[in-house]
């Protein structure tokens, strides 16, 4: 609940609401019941700069100051476990069992919130010194360790599954996502199709117990001397320990915890007792890469309003990227990159560039708008060069997909509509061919979204060094 540099600041009394718009009615009826939950008077209230609603609330209790985080529903379709209820259950759990986490004081119905402990720090470690980023990472490690350590049985009392076979197990956050994919999936999903079938078929039967996973690993927050709490349990299951280190391959590039990938799972052994699988790692990766993909493959074809369109894009190509990097990896696939074509001029290439000085002409926002500003400027210029490179680029894939199917396609959907039926039944004879086909595709995607290739490659699949290779 590391709180931003840049916030913008307003107390709000919940009998000041004529004349507010329908979001400051809101934000005044979370302040009345925050009030009357801890029992005394808010006296300053700063929303948090970020795509979701947050607000750090300081509450006045008879002379003592009492700091919380409000943690707002993120209000997109792209989760399997959407209710912040559950979550809120979560952090109790993980409390009791004494790991350190914000303290939940209770749910805030309308608009619907957790209200938790205001944990001091925060998460990016660049400004530490090599000696604190080192002693942050083996503190995080510790616990994360100790986490997969806990008691399984208080968390299936607040209603998550705890899984028995080793399918179960592996496959928990896959079987989740998969009635979200279908409800949400638009067009024809031939790489997800195949992945999903792939990891179907090659279950580490061998792994066969479950443990509390953080799911979407390395979020915890720091003030340079410790980890003062790990936060962000929104996606958690019961299921293999493997899947929060799969998780730290993608985050930690981005994201450093502190310390290097090699020293990182050393500790992870010395403190869990269990040498990582390196195998099941691989797969775990692939699976995290999945569902990711699964979650975006609908809003990218028929955005949300309100969502946070410029996130999407480069998660969803960062997921599929990581996904397909992650099988090649499995099956000692080499991925063989294409070059970028020269960018041809559109008609729509003038209109595009007075769009990005339409942006660049608006006044600079205030610290709550900045980063929406930012996002709309890279839109922009995705949108540039995507305009002279991504017919080219969509043609060559539609060439690909067309070679494995034996005929030619004038369009993309068709050519993804036969080969999503060819993918669920081909046998693994076919995998290898597929995954050098896809990581194509992917990688041409990459070319044609050129300014936010920082951000996807960014979390390209970190090597685990030392160790066999997958």
């Amino acid at each position: 609940m590391c709180e931003p540099t840049a916030m913008t600041e307003q107390t709000i009394s919940p009998d000041q609401t004529n004349g507010q718009s329908d979001e400051q009615r809101s934000e005044s009826r979370m302040i009345a019941f925050v009030e009357q939950l801890i029992g005394g008077k808010a006296v300053k209230v700063r929303r948090q700069a970020r795509w979701r609603p947050a607000w750090f609330v300081d509450i006045d209790r008879d002379g003592t100051l009492v700091r919380l985080h409000v943690r707002g529903d993120r209000g997109s379709d792209v989760l399997p476990f959407p209710s912040l209820q559950r979550e809120a259950d979560i952090l109790t759990v993980l409390e009791a069992g004494g790991i350190p986490v914000p303290h939940v004081f209770g749910m805030c119905p309308d608009p619907e919130a957790i209200v938790m402990d205001a944990v001091v720090g925060k998460r990016d470690i660049t400004g530490l010194t090599q000696v604190q980023q080192r002693i942050i990472a083996d503190q995080y490690i510790a616990m994360l360790a100790k986490m997969h350590k806990l008691d399984t049985a208080p968390f299936g009392e607040i209603g998550l599954d705890i899984p028995k076979t080793p399918s179960e197990i592996a496959l928990g956050m896959l079987n989740a996502y998969i009635p979200l994919y279908e409800r949400t999936k638009v067009n024809p999903e031939p790489m997800i199709e195949f992945a999903i079938a792939w990891a179907r078929r090659n279950v580490p039967l061998h792994r066969t117990r479950a443990t509390f996973v953080h799911w979407d690993a390395g979020q915890f927050l720091q003030d340079g001397e410790q980890v003062t709490a790990l936060h962000d349990f929104e996606t958690c299951l019961v299921g293999d320990a493997l899947m929060d280190l799969a998780a730290l391959r993608l985050r930690d590039p981005a994201e450093p915890i502190g310390a290097s990938l090699a020293h990182l799972f050393r500790r992870y052994e010395e403190e869990s007792g269990e040498q990582i699988d390196v195998a099941a790692l691989g797969f775990h990766t692939m699976i995290f890469g999945l569902v990711g993909a699964m979650a975006l493959a609908g809003p990218m074809v028929k955005p949300q309003a309100g969502s946070p369109h410029f996130e999407y894009l480069w998660w969803d190509l960062m997921q599929r990227r990581a996904a397909i990097w992650a099988l090649a990896e499995c099956l000692g696939v080499t991925i063989e990159r294409p070059v970028a074509p020269e960018p041809i001029s559109t008609t729509a290439a003038p209109m595009l560039i007075m769009l990005q000085d339409l942006l660049a002409q608006l006044q600079p926002p205030s610290s709550l708008d900045r980063y929406p500003h930012y996002a709309l400027g890279m839109m922009a210029q995705c949108l540039i060069h995507h305009d002279g490179v991504g017919a080219q680029l969509d043609r060559e894939t539609t060439d690909d997909f067309g070679a494995i199917l034996g005929r030619h396609y004038e369009t993309r959907l068709e050519a993804d509509r036969d080969l999503e039926h060819f993918v669920r039944t081909a046998g693994p004879e076919s995998d290898r061919l597929l995954v050098q086909c896809f990581a194509r595709q992917i990688e041409r995607q990459v070319l044609a979204f050129a300014p936010i290739a920082g951000y996807v490659v960014g979390y390209a699949l970190a090597p685990i060094p030392g160790r066999t290779t997958l």
